[in-house]
């Protein structure tokens, strides 16, 4: 179709203008590299005056938001606090840590691109090379999942604030009722 050719050449114009670009694939076939004739990594490189490329592995972005979310274990947190065994798959904790064990496809691109927007600061324009059309197609869908996700972790943190409250620990996750 020509994304990563096209992508290529607008950053490169834009470059030429005097603009700082800075030019990122998620692609993970690492199409503009080859398409620059430049090795290329995660980590944005000056390929010309006023023109800066990366790949981002999404892989690897994805990898590393899933040992992120490993750290949060709201299941130890609750039996470190003990509350009773049923708890757990009665605030639908179960689901939830299912959810985040799968994420949906797309969220790898979604991800790719979160972790790439951190280094983008000092740049005046981004231009993002995406992934084959599929794959961009489902990143598209992802705003669905993230809208149910926070659907459930809303439902989940009040669930929660009445449990420990009824503990006397309520305190502990906040007035989620404002």
């Amino acid at each position: 179709v020509g994304k990563t050719s096209s992508s290529a050449a607008y950053a490169a114009g834009l470059a030429e203008q005097g603009k700082r670009v800075l030019i990122l694939s998620t692609d993970p076939a690492h199409s503009l590299g080859d398409a620059l004739a430049e090795p290329l990594t995660g980590v944005p490189r000056q390929l010309a005056e006023n023109l800066w490329a990366a790949e981002v592995d999404p892989v690897e972005a994805l990898r590393e938001l899933r040992e992120g979310l490993k750290a949060v274990d709201a299941k130890s947190y609750l039996e470190g606090l003990g509350l009773p065994g049923g708890t757990i798959a009665a605030l639908g904790l179960d689901e939830l840590s299912e959810v985040l064990e799968s994420p949906p496809p797309g969220i790898d691109e979604i991800v790719a691109i979160a972790k790439a927007a951190a280094d983008t600061e000092g740049f005046d324009v981004v231009v993002f090379d995406t992934a084959p059309t599929g794959h961009t197609l489902r990143m598209l869908e992802v705003p669905t999942f993230v809208g149910n996700f926070i659907d459930k972790a809303l439902s989940v943190r009040k669930a929660l604030g009445g449990m420990l409250g009824m503990f006397g620990l309520g305190a502990l996750t906040g007035n989620v009722d404002k």
